[in-house]
């Protein structure tokens, strides 16, 4: 199952074998919490802004993990996430700043 808009992007998967992203807008001073489940397989993940440089990657996940990801500078970010043989579930969610 997948839930994308601008603030958010989830995932739950019995099996990825694909790259899926979605366009996330966020302010300076937001926030991208991330929330990674896998259970098998491994992941990949990057959020990038508009081809710039990624502000998070990484390859290779195979164990579940939350961070979250402060945003310097405002504008549309993409948030790619690619599975190799993969279970499991992501969540990315837009915290605005109080």
């Amino acid at each position: 199952s997948r839930i994308g808009n601008d603030s958010e992007f989830i995932m739950e998967y019995s099996v990825l074998n694909t790259t899926d992203a979605q366009d996330l807008t966020v302010k300076s001073g937001d926030t991208i919490s991330a929330k990674i489940v896998v259970d098998k397989g491994s992941l990949s993940i990057k959020i990038q802004k508009d081809g710039e440089e990624p502000i998070y990657e990484s390859d290779g996940i195979s164990s579940s993990n939350e961070f979250d990801v402060e945003i310097d500078e405002s504008g549309t970010y993409t948030v790619e996430v690619t599975g190799k043989k993969a279970k499991g579930s992501v969540s990315f969610i837009v915290v605005t700043k109080q």
